[in-house]
């Protein structure tokens, strides 16, 4: 099957959409987080305005008086909802990083410019190890440890590097300078 070329008005479409998703996301991250403690139908008619960026979606659809719902919305207990909702937040805010960090490679290119990057810390135990991977798998992070992203990050030309740990066994940001001489 081949794809129709693109026309202007096709990727205007598509340039929409695009910027509509992440809302389309946050709807039903609410929503589902939300019929985690009331039922679906009651969440869906208390928040009218979200409900409908659910239709616009597609996951909402309107039969006579009733909605009939995609089955991705309808989570069967709260523990699942609660853990699909937070798995999906995780995803957006993964995203949402991701494009400040391509809005700010401009400033990492200039001398003196800072990076910081989200690494994970080093574990000599093959069970964290194996999680760390596969959860950097399902989430879209990197499997980087701070201490090989830091040595990554020296090689490029990054120094006075200063690390930040967040909570015990979590994430380490990791600051380096452009141009900075050979910190570490």
């Amino acid at each position: 099957m081949t794809t129709p070329p693109l026309t202007p008005d096709s990727r205007t479409d598509l340039a929409l959409i695009l910027e509509a998703a992440p809302w389309a996301l946050a709807a039903m991250i609410g929503t589902v987080r939300d019929a985690a403690s009331a039922p679906l139908d009651r969440v869906l008619a208390d928040h009218p305005r979200r409900t409908a960026v659910l239709e616009a979606a597609g996951l909402v659809r309107r039969v006579g008086d009733s909605l009939v719902v995609d089955p991705v919305l309808d989570v069967a207990d709260p523990a699942t909802a609660h853990s699909a909702a937070a798995a999906r937040l995780s995803s957006l805010r993964q995203a949402v990083t991701a494009a400040a960090a391509e809005h700010t490679t401009d400033a990492t290119d200039a001398p003196g410019g800072w990076l910081v990057a989200g690494t994970n810390p080093g574990s000599e135990h093959p069970l964290r190890r194996a999680v760390e991977a596969w959860t950097a798998d399902l989430n879209g992070g990197n499997r980087g440890d701070t201490d090989s992203v830091g040595h990554a990050l020296k090689a490029a030309g990054f120094g006075d590097q200063r690390r930040f740990p967040t909570v015990p066994g979590g994430p380490v940001l990791l600051g380096a300078r452009r141009g900075a001489g050979h910190g570490g």
